[in-house]
């Protein structure tokens, strides 16, 4: 056998075929189980110790096996309801089974280890039920690492794998397919397991394969098989051969559509985390861009100040070279001293000059640390009357500001004087509603809706064709309404009209002090919609037809996330996330990262708990299985508010290990936590 988990004792009595088979991994055995079900009645062929009998059995089938190693036999007789010691190649099989018949018959890693494997498949046929079928796995002779060993002159078996010194037959996918249609059967299923080449353990001389053959033979998908696993049905002999034939055609197209699915999903996934990684580094690449700014304008300023400091630093450089001085005095103290029993008189002598000199020194330094603190004193008054002086000229842009607003609003009120509508329009009106017409004209699709901040609109309802909607507007639609009463009012209103077909906005020069009336719709509109034209002295016009805000806060929401996840958990953690089924935030976070809920695949379930009751028993389960942490985005804070038995339950038993208002909550369910969190709940309630 080459699969190194199947088969008979070594000299020591331990069994060279024996494994422990683990349902979720990708390995040869638990794809056989798999394929064969439960609830089936099942004969193995060379069952060794029972290994795979007894994951059968537990998954409710009902298990016959066939196994040479008496020793090994009287191992898996625990498993199965009879164990019949013989050989394959000699075994009347039917005579031994009697009447007894199988829904599935299991032959893994068998077939090569016999000398002549056609007469058992045609015996199978005889004891597999009317819709039974054959499940068996085949190593690959034809993989690559047996293909370049073969290149430089080598074949040498080994105690297991694909050169398994007790193989009797080597198999390729054709002469697998040649061995079951040349019995009887049709190939209704072929799975292949892949090894890359450097995992293999057959070695070859890489001296005689050029490193061209050998990128070759990587891409080629038959060559990195290592096991064929099939599935034979038994086909009856009236048209056989156009049975098998299309049978192996649609096996094949399933197969080849299988490995195409495979791809596609992989270039999906792929293609979303080169999308968020764009849009992380297009935010990144804003944000350098406002700091760089900064950063120049802050130079220029550091670069006054630095002039002042130069004298500073001077001065504590002098303080410095004062401190070594004195640090070398303390030197010649100490030499002083170890001579003091030679020369007492001397010592004292030089103690005294070395007090006064360093008396004199200490004033020195001193004179020279009082004129370097009014040196820094003078440069922070400097400081201080610079950004006084700032601050003087920001209350005088607001003066000016609020004086522009006052005069727009006196405008719009000289405008509104009963009997000023029947004065014909000043030449720069006229002139002004022109240019507007043509920046219209120019930038805003002809049939459009477009909404206009004006008394005056009937000047300006000639759009070229276009649809122009007084904002605000009357109930009727029908004339100009009163100005909103609040910012809340006046993005609400145009919200309502934006939802009812308006496509732009137009604030034609005279109506600009809508938005230093309205701070909060401008602030509404600069974050929301991009600006197609802007000129103050003629019009501003927005496109209202697809809002920048909502995606450009997720994305910047995720990033946020992302960032305290990577700093509080460690790497190699998994923390359950309440995604709402976000696998971009999944994959954002950096670690292993599970949807909170799931099902048993691990996906997000698609819907919120039942209760709180359930929402706890959920969170303890996604803990068992493994979950260290569970993270609240910002926008799924409402669960905590909503379960307020979950909330308890984190509350008395997990530590909050991370908490940023408009970011995340982390708690770490790895242990018990301190209290606290119920103050900070309230707070977002």
């Amino acid at each position: 056998m080459s699969d190194p988990h199947l088969g008979s004792r070594t000299r020591s009595g331990a069994f060279r075929y024996d494994a422990k088979i683990e349902l979720d991994s990708p390995s040869v055995h638990a794809k056989i189980v798999e394929l064969v079900g439960s609830g089936k009645r099942v004969l193995e062929l060379g069952c060794a110790t029972g290994y795979m009998s007894k994951v059968l059995r537990d998954l409710g089938c009902q298990v016959v096996a066939v196994e040479i190693d008496a020793a090994a036999a009287a191992e898996a007789g625990a498993f199965c309801e009879r164990v019949i010691v013989g050989d394959l190649d000699v075994l009347d099989l039917p005579a031994a089974l009697a009447d007894d018949s199988f829904d599935v018959v299991v032959a893994a890693d068998v077939l090569e280890h016999l000398k002549e494997p056609q007469p058992l498949l045609r015996d199978l046929k005889r004891v597999l039920r009317p819709d039974g079928y054959v499940v068996a796995s085949v190593p690959n002779v034809a993989h690559a690492s047996v293909r370049l060993a073969l290149l430089g002159g080598s074949f040498r078996y080994d105690e297991t794998g694909l050169l398994d010194r007790t193989h009797l037959r080597f198999f390729t996918y054709d002469t697998v397919q040649e061995l079951f249609e040349g019995t009887g059967y049709a190939i209704g299923h072929v799975e292949r397991r892949q090894k890359p080449l450097e995992e293999s353990e057959v070695t070859y001389d890489r001296s005689a394969a050029s490193q061209e053959l050998v990128e070759s033979l990587g891409r080629d998908p038959e060559a990195l098989t290592y096991h064929f696993i099939i599935v034979a049905h038994p086909l009856p002999r009236a048209g056989l051969a156009r049975i098998q034939r299309r049978v192996r055609e649609l096996a094949e197209a399933n197969d080849a559509a299988r490995q195409e699915l495979e791809e596609l999903r992989r270039a999906a996934v792929e293609r979303d985390l080169l999308a968020h990684r764009n849009h992380a580094l297009e935010l990144q690449l804003a944000n350098l861009r406002r700091i760089g700014e900064a950063r120049a304008a802050l130079g220029r300023r550091i670069r006054e100040v630095n002039d002042k400091r130069k004298a500073a630093v001077a001065e504590l450089a002098a303080l410095q070279q004062v401190a070594r001085e004195r640090d070398d005095l303390a030197r010649r103290l100490r030499d002083v001293e170890e001579e003091r029993d030679s020369s007492a008189g001397e010592v004292e002598r030089l103690r005294s000059a070395a007090a006064a000199e360093q008396a004199e020194l200490t004033s020195r330094a001193e004179e020279q640390r009082a004129a370097a603190q009014q040196q820094l004193a003078s440069v922070r008054q400097a400081l201080s009357d610079e950004v006084a002086r700032r601050m003087e000229l920001v209350a005088a842009v607001k003066r000016l500001e609020l004086e522009a607003t006052e005069l727009r609003a006196k405008h719009q009120e000289a405008l509104e004087v009963p009997g000023a509508v029947d004065a014909p329009p000043p030449a720069d009106y006229v002139h002004l509603v022109h240019r507007i017409r043509g920046a219209v004209a120019a930038s805003v699709p002809a049939d459009a809706v477009v909404l206009v901040a004006s008394k005056e609109v009937e000047a300006l309802e000639d759009l070229g064709g276009r649809t122009a909607w007084h904002f605000a507007r009357s109930a009727d639609a029908a004339a100009p309404g009163p100005d909103p009463s609040s910012d809340a009012e006046a993005i609400a209103q145009l919200e309502e009209l934006r939802a009812a077909g308006a496509q732009y906005f137009l604030l034609p020069s005279p109506s600009l002090w809508w938005l230093d009336r309205y701070a909060g719709l401008r602030e509404h509109l600069e974050s929301r919609y991009p600006v197609v034209v802007r000129d103050a002295g003629q019009c501003l016009i927005y496109d209202l037809r697809d809002p920048l805000g909502a995606k450009r806060d997720y994305f910047e929401g995720v990033a946020r996330v992302a960032g305290l996840a990577q700093a509080v958990v460690p790497p190699g953690a998994v923390v359950a996330v309440a995604s709402k089924g976000d696998d971009v935030l999944l994959k954002s976070i950096g670690r292993t990262a599970w949807h909170f809920p799931r099902d048993a695949a691990g996906a997000y379930t698609g819907y919120y708990p039942a209760d709180d009751a359930a929402a706890v028993a959920q969170l303890e389960a996604v803990r068992r299985q493994g979950a260290e942490f569970l993270l609240f985005p910002a926008w799924s804070f409402w669960w905590l508010l909503h379960y307020s038995r979950l909330r308890e339950h984190l509350e008395r038993r997990y530590r909050v290990a991370a908490q940023v208002d408009d970011t995340c909550a982390i708690f770490d369910l790895r242990e018990p936590r301190r209290r606290g969190i119920l103050a900070r709940l309230r707070r977002w309630a």
